[in-house]
């Protein structure tokens, strides 16, 4: 009781990846007794707003909100918000726990003499391709979606060595370098060996933000082949599925971490040093339908 917790976003409210996120963290701090009135969520806005006269504008409205009220453990959500707190939030939050969600894989934070448990945001990319290979076992091209933000490179690269085992038997097309609308139109006309891959999707070569949702949507709308992708908020929205990262699952887990760091004061063996949360196979029964696909074939409990 009366402890503070805040949640930092780094990129606008309606990011579905954060409602998610949101929820699973608001039941689990309400089961643990930390209150709606003590559950504090800001977004940053970066994406939308990248120039250094926001971030002062923000860093202003925070210190006035937060400066005379002390935060007991915090939640950020992307490296930017990440940074935001270290670098321009120093003065505001000094001594905080932090709970880092969705850094990408090799992202190293600096500790600066404080608590700071990461969660890297390593997606399962090798699974989810060997699903759908068994679910489409003609398969011979993938063609792999994804933007430039520096996170949507990451990942890439991360899908790359992933794909490496597979090099040799299947094509790999990675779509990075043509903007949404040629995106569209390639997976408009794949041949009928094809599947496509949806990993990430933050801006597109000339420079226009997008959702991963919103992405999803389209792809599964033009596509000839079926979609697979990473998330749990793809699902119902253009993707037959896969082994996916659940952003609900993920806030649950989060808010009992920071619940057990409150507790405990940081310094229990419950507190990990790097925080993990499981994949689920989950699939889209429209999508199975539409392909023709039987749920016998898809991995033993798989969730539809």
């Amino acid at each position: 009781e009366n402890k503070n917790v805040l949640i930092l976003h780094a990129f606008e409210s309606n990011v579905p990846i954060f409602e998610l996120t949101d929820r699973g963290l608001r039941t689990a701090l309400d089961a643990g007794g930390v209150g709606i009135r003590n559950q504090f969520f800001e977004y940053l806005d970066l994406a939308r707003n990248p120039g250094p006269e926001h971030r002062q504008h923000v860093f202003e409205l925070l210190r006035l909100r937060y400066g005379q009220r002390k935060i007991d453990a915090i939640i950020t959500l992307y490296p930017e918000a990440l940074r935001f707190v270290l670098n321009e939030g120093r003065t505001i939050f000094p001594e905080a726990p932090i709970v880092a969600l969705y850094l990408p894989p090799g992202f190293e934070p600096e500790k600066r003499g404080r608590q700071i448990i990461p969660h890297p945001s390593i997606l399962d990319f090798k699974r989810t391709l060997e699903i759908a290979l068994r679910l489409f076992p003609q398969t011979k091209r993938v063609y792999v979606v994804s933007g430039i933000h520096p996170l949507d490179r990451s990942l890439k690269n991360r899908a790359q060595r992933d794909f490496e085992e597979w090099e040799g038997r299947l094509e790999f097309r990675y779509l990075s370098d043509l903007p949404m609308e040629e995106i569209l139109a390639t997976v408009s006309s794949m041949p009928a060996d094809g599947i496509v891959f949806v990993i990430a999707l933050t801006n597109d070569v000339t420079g226009r933000i997008f959702t991963i949702k919103e992405v999803s949507q389209q792809l599964g709308r033009v596509s000839n082949a079926p979609v697979f992708g990473l998330l749990d908020v793809l699902l119902g929205h253009g993707i037959v599925g896969g082994s996916l990262l659940s952003y609900e699952h993920v806030g649950t887990r989060a808010g009992e971490l920071v619940l057990d760091i409150l507790r405990e004061n940081g310094n229990s063996e419950k507190i990990p040093a790097v925080f993990e949360a499981p994949y689920l196979p989950m699939f889209d029964w429209r999508r199975l339908r539409q392909w023709n696909l039987s749920e016998n074939a898809l991995p033993k409990g798989s969730i539809v």
